[in-house]
Protein backbone atom coordinates (compact mmCIF):
# COMPACT_ATOMS: atom_id res chain seq x y z
CA UNK A 1 0.00 0.00 0.00
CA UNK A 2 1.07 3.56 -0.91
CA UNK A 3 3.44 4.85 2.07
CA UNK A 4 3.27 1.88 4.48
CA UNK A 5 6.69 0.73 5.76
CA UNK A 6 7.90 -3.08 5.20
CA UNK A 7 10.15 -4.70 7.42
CA UNK A 8 12.04 -6.39 4.70
CA UNK A 9 15.14 -5.74 2.68
CA UNK A 10 14.06 -5.65 -1.09
CA UNK A 11 15.24 -8.34 -3.57
CA UNK A 12 15.52 -5.34 -6.22
CA UNK A 13 15.52 -1.88 -6.16
CA UNK A 14 15.67 0.81 -8.66
CA UNK A 15 14.76 4.19 -9.51
CA UNK A 16 13.60 5.64 -12.94
CA UNK A 17 13.46 9.56 -12.27
CA UNK A 18 10.97 10.00 -9.55
CA UNK A 19 9.85 6.90 -9.20
CA UNK A 20 11.06 4.97 -7.13
CA UNK A 21 10.31 1.00 -7.27
CA UNK A 22 11.22 -1.61 -4.59
CA UNK A 23 10.30 -5.46 -4.58
CA UNK A 24 9.93 -7.82 -1.60
CA UNK A 25 10.24 -11.68 -2.46
CA UNK A 26 7.79 -13.01 0.42
CA UNK A 27 8.68 -17.20 -0.54
CA UNK A 28 6.44 -19.69 -1.55
CA UNK A 29 2.59 -19.97 -0.91
CA UNK A 30 1.93 -22.02 2.06
CA UNK A 31 -1.60 -23.62 0.54
CA UNK A 32 -1.80 -27.25 1.18
CA UNK A 33 -5.03 -27.99 -0.87
CA UNK A 34 -7.28 -25.56 -2.98
CA UNK A 35 -10.98 -26.51 -3.44
CA UNK A 36 -11.36 -24.36 -6.04
CA UNK A 37 -8.96 -27.02 -8.29
CA UNK A 38 -11.03 -29.77 -6.75
CA UNK A 39 -14.71 -28.74 -7.58
CA UNK A 40 -15.12 -31.68 -10.08
CA UNK A 41 -14.59 -34.61 -7.26
CA UNK A 42 -16.84 -33.02 -5.11
CA UNK A 43 -20.39 -34.08 -3.86
CA UNK A 44 -22.72 -31.43 -4.87
CA UNK A 45 -26.36 -31.04 -4.01
CA UNK A 46 -29.13 -28.73 -3.85
CA UNK A 47 -31.46 -29.83 -1.09
CA UNK A 48 -31.70 -33.73 -1.43
CA UNK A 49 -31.52 -33.54 -4.95
CA UNK A 50 -27.63 -34.44 -6.09
CA UNK A 51 -26.29 -31.93 -8.67
CA UNK A 52 -24.88 -33.81 -12.48
CA UNK A 53 -21.41 -32.76 -13.35
CA UNK A 54 -20.92 -32.97 -17.07
CA UNK A 55 -21.24 -30.94 -20.46
CA UNK A 56 -24.00 -28.30 -20.20
CA UNK A 57 -24.66 -25.36 -22.33
CA UNK A 58 -22.74 -22.38 -22.20
CA UNK A 59 -22.70 -18.63 -21.79
CA UNK A 60 -20.48 -16.40 -23.20
CA UNK A 61 -21.27 -13.47 -20.10
CA UNK A 62 -21.77 -9.82 -20.97
CA UNK A 63 -23.35 -6.96 -19.01
CA UNK A 64 -26.27 -8.62 -17.05
CA UNK A 65 -25.76 -11.85 -18.60
CA UNK A 66 -23.39 -13.05 -15.35
CA UNK A 67 -20.14 -14.55 -15.74
CA UNK A 68 -18.86 -17.24 -17.71
CA UNK A 69 -20.56 -20.61 -17.26
CA UNK A 70 -17.92 -23.49 -17.88
CA UNK A 71 -18.56 -26.36 -20.13
CA UNK A 72 -18.44 -28.64 -17.50
CA UNK A 73 -19.99 -27.99 -14.12
CA UNK A 74 -22.60 -29.16 -11.68
CA UNK A 75 -26.18 -28.79 -13.34
CA UNK A 76 -28.58 -28.75 -10.25
CA UNK A 77 -31.67 -27.03 -12.10
CA UNK A 78 -34.35 -26.55 -12.91
CA UNK A 79 -33.47 -22.83 -13.01
CA UNK A 80 -30.37 -22.16 -15.32
CA UNK A 81 -28.20 -20.63 -12.80
CA UNK A 82 -28.81 -23.23 -10.54
CA UNK A 83 -24.76 -24.76 -10.96
CA UNK A 84 -21.71 -25.25 -9.48
CA UNK A 85 -18.69 -24.73 -10.92
CA UNK A 86 -15.43 -22.46 -11.75
CA UNK A 87 -15.44 -19.30 -13.06
CA UNK A 88 -14.41 -15.79 -12.83
CA UNK A 89 -16.17 -12.83 -11.52
CA UNK A 90 -15.41 -8.91 -11.18
CA UNK A 91 -16.10 -7.88 -7.87
CA UNK A 92 -17.80 -4.57 -6.57
CA UNK A 93 -14.14 -3.34 -7.30
CA UNK A 94 -14.04 -4.49 -10.97
CA UNK A 95 -11.11 -7.35 -9.70
CA UNK A 96 -11.53 -10.22 -11.61
CA UNK A 97 -11.64 -13.43 -8.86
CA UNK A 98 -11.17 -16.97 -9.64
CA UNK A 99 -13.61 -18.97 -7.70
CA UNK A 100 -16.20 -21.07 -7.35
CA UNK A 101 -19.95 -20.32 -8.46
CA UNK A 102 -22.98 -21.69 -6.23
CA UNK A 103 -25.89 -19.69 -6.29
CA UNK A 104 -28.53 -20.13 -3.50
CA UNK A 105 -31.76 -21.78 -4.14
CA UNK A 106 -34.81 -20.92 -2.40
CA UNK A 107 -35.66 -22.34 0.48
CA UNK A 108 -32.70 -25.07 0.07
CA UNK A 109 -29.42 -25.34 1.01
CA UNK A 110 -27.12 -25.68 -1.89
CA UNK A 111 -23.65 -27.90 -0.86
CA UNK A 112 -20.09 -28.72 -1.97
CA UNK A 113 -18.62 -31.38 0.47
CA UNK A 114 -14.82 -32.46 -0.12
CA UNK A 115 -13.64 -35.57 0.68
CA UNK A 116 -10.04 -36.49 2.51
CA UNK A 117 -8.81 -33.15 2.46
CA UNK A 118 -5.80 -32.60 4.15
CA UNK A 119 -6.45 -30.42 7.10
CA UNK A 120 -4.18 -27.56 7.61
CA UNK A 121 -3.81 -25.11 10.67
CA UNK A 122 -6.39 -22.56 8.96
CA UNK A 123 -8.70 -22.34 6.42
CA UNK A 124 -8.90 -19.17 4.63
CA UNK A 125 -12.40 -18.39 3.13
CA UNK A 126 -13.05 -15.23 0.02
CA UNK A 127 -16.42 -15.04 -1.03
CA UNK A 128 -17.87 -11.98 -3.30
CA UNK A 129 -20.99 -11.52 -5.43
CA UNK A 130 -20.97 -10.63 -9.76
CA UNK A 131 -20.90 -6.93 -9.37
CA UNK A 132 -24.08 -5.88 -11.01
CA UNK A 133 -26.01 -7.82 -8.46
CA UNK A 134 -24.30 -6.19 -5.47
CA UNK A 135 -23.72 -1.99 -6.15
CA UNK A 136 -26.97 -0.99 -5.44
CA UNK A 137 -26.80 -1.80 -1.94
CA UNK A 138 -30.49 -3.02 -1.52
CA UNK A 139 -30.40 -7.01 -1.13
CA UNK A 140 -30.14 -8.69 1.49
CA UNK A 141 -27.25 -11.08 2.81
CA UNK A 142 -25.91 -14.53 1.56
CA UNK A 143 -24.51 -16.84 3.76
CA UNK A 144 -21.34 -19.41 3.34
CA UNK A 145 -21.54 -22.30 6.13
CA UNK A 146 -18.15 -24.19 6.31
CA UNK A 147 -18.42 -27.61 7.80
CA UNK A 148 -15.77 -30.18 8.35
CA UNK A 149 -16.52 -33.65 9.31
CA UNK A 150 -20.18 -32.24 9.37
CA UNK A 151 -19.36 -30.11 12.28
CA UNK A 152 -19.43 -26.21 11.34
CA UNK A 153 -16.18 -24.34 12.30
CA UNK A 154 -17.54 -20.80 11.09
CA UNK A 155 -19.12 -19.07 8.48
CA UNK A 156 -19.09 -15.82 6.07
CA UNK A 157 -22.37 -13.58 5.68
CA UNK A 158 -21.59 -11.36 2.46
CA UNK A 159 -23.93 -8.35 2.66
CA UNK A 160 -23.63 -6.10 -0.27
CA UNK A 161 -20.88 -3.74 -0.25
CA UNK A 162 -18.84 -6.34 1.18
CA UNK A 163 -17.00 -7.08 -2.64
CA UNK A 164 -14.67 -9.51 -2.02
CA UNK A 165 -14.49 -10.65 1.83
CA UNK A 166 -12.18 -12.68 3.07
CA UNK A 167 -12.80 -15.32 6.58
CA UNK A 168 -10.14 -17.19 8.42
CA UNK A 169 -11.09 -20.39 10.34
CA UNK A 170 -9.60 -23.44 12.23
CA UNK A 171 -10.75 -26.56 10.81
CA UNK A 172 -9.94 -28.25 13.70
CA UNK A 173 -11.19 -26.26 16.98
CA UNK A 174 -11.75 -29.00 19.21
CA UNK A 175 -8.00 -30.01 18.61
CA UNK A 176 -9.09 -33.65 17.61
CA UNK A 177 -5.92 -34.14 15.21
CA UNK A 178 -7.23 -35.47 12.37
CA UNK A 179 -5.51 -35.64 9.47
CA UNK A 180 -7.76 -35.93 6.79
CA UNK A 181 -11.48 -34.82 6.35
CA UNK A 182 -14.59 -33.87 4.62
CA UNK A 183 -14.54 -29.82 4.21
CA UNK A 184 -18.45 -28.77 3.42
CA UNK A 185 -19.16 -25.65 1.63
CA UNK A 186 -23.16 -24.82 2.45
CA UNK A 187 -24.67 -21.62 0.84
CA UNK A 188 -28.02 -20.01 1.76
CA UNK A 189 -30.02 -17.12 0.78
CA UNK A 190 -33.53 -15.47 2.48
CA UNK A 191 -34.16 -14.24 -0.95
CA UNK A 192 -31.53 -16.07 -3.50
CA UNK A 193 -32.72 -13.54 -6.40
CA UNK A 194 -29.23 -11.66 -7.62
CA UNK A 195 -27.57 -13.66 -4.82
CA UNK A 196 -24.53 -14.65 -6.99
CA UNK A 197 -22.26 -16.09 -4.52
CA UNK A 198 -18.54 -16.93 -5.88
CA UNK A 199 -16.31 -18.46 -3.45
CA UNK A 200 -12.31 -19.55 -3.24
CA UNK A 201 -10.95 -21.05 -0.14
CA UNK A 202 -7.95 -23.19 0.50
CA UNK A 203 -6.44 -25.25 3.27
CA UNK A 204 -3.15 -23.51 4.49
CA UNK A 205 -0.23 -24.22 7.06
CA UNK A 206 1.25 -21.78 9.47
CA UNK A 207 0.53 -18.27 8.75
CA UNK A 208 3.72 -17.29 7.17
CA UNK A 209 6.46 -14.60 9.15
CA UNK A 210 6.93 -11.34 7.22
CA UNK A 211 10.45 -11.94 5.99
CA UNK A 212 10.06 -15.57 5.82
Amino acid sequence: HRGQHVPLDPAFERSFGSVHVRRFDLGPSSVEYDLVDQIRAARVTIGERNCRWGPARISNGGLWQGPLWPRQRHFCGPQQWLWVGETIIEDLDFQPRRCIWQHPAQGEVVSSAFSDVPIGERLVLYAGLYYPHERELTRPPVTARVLVNDVEIGRLVHADGDSWKRVELDPDPLHTGVAHGRVTIEVSADNPDMRSICWAATMRGPAREVGE
